[in-house]
């Protein structure tokens, strides 16, 4: 059983299951991306890296006509100072899930081995203004995050595509609730993430919300007023974004 409706822009779409959600959400964005290459010869896609994205990654890493050569991949954030073969990095995440799978033409990963945070951050913002985004494909933290910009923290009008970002102690937890890490302690504390503008800069956002987990998050993103207490809630005045949620993170709905 599928429930849709929208609050202000935002499309919301409420699924079953968390398998129902992923397969729709890939279904949607594979016909979305077939059509944007039958128009250019190249097309930007943003990923996620996040447990609340396997369902989605596995679905579209199976679909045979999309021709990945021509597709240019970029990630929203990743952890600093961390060891990149260590599988709770994002990038890594994304190899190991998709990118490796079906090898996009050009695969364009923060690197979060680097020894000057500031140089890797100059790095990819300038990635990210070479390469204007057509899908970008996010999720939506414990705590309203969308990529790492924290509540309270981050700025709606930030100047900068990329930043470099202390994380919040309910996001390093959430990692270890997800089953990423076994301790809060090995979280790490920093982080490069795609700024709120570099996300809404996307000509089109899937967002991907599944699990009870994220209830009050979704809650608040649709309900309380648009501001930076909830990143998430600015997801609503995109002109061209669905959210797509399972039974269980649409429980307080």
């Amino acid at each position: 059983m599928t429930k849709t409706f929208q609050k202000d822009n935002l499309r919301v779409h409420q699924f079953a299951t968390r398998g129902d959600m992923g397969a729709k959400a890939a279904e949607n964005a594979i016909q979305e991306i077939l059509a944007l290459l039958r128009d250019k010869p190249k097309v930007v896609l943003m990923f996620a890296s996040a447990p609340s994205q396997a369902e989605f990654l596995e679905e579209l890493s199976k679909d045979e006509r999309i021709d990945w050569n021509r597709i240019v991949a970029v990630h929203l954030d990743e952890y600093m100072n961390f060891d990149p073969t260590a599988p709770q990095g994002f990038a890594r995440f994304l190899l190991d899930r998709l990118f490796l799978r079906v090898s996009p033409g050009e695969c364009l990963l923060m690197r979060c081995d680097c020894t000057d945070t500031e140089e890797e951050r100059l790095r990819y913002e300038q990635i990210l203004q070479e390469n204007p985004i057509d899908i970008a494909f996010i999720g939506i933290g414990e705590n309203g995050h969308i990529a790492f910009n924290e509540p309270g923290e981050c700025n709606f009008s930030d100047p900068m595509l990329v930043r470099e970002v202390t994380l919040d102690l309910q996001s390093r937890r959430q990692q270890v609730n997800d089953g990423c890490f076994k301790t809060l302690e090995e979280v790490p504390q920093t982080a490069l993430t795609a700024t709120v503008p570099a996300i809404m800069g996307a000509k089109r956002i899937l967002c991907m919300v599944p699990a009870a987990s994220k209830a009050k998050a979704v809650h608040d993103a649709l309900n309380t007023d648009i501001g930076e207490h909830c990143p998430a809630t600015i997801l609503r005045t995109h002109p061209n974004a669905d959210l797509y949620l399972d039974a269980d993170s649409a429980s307080l709905l």
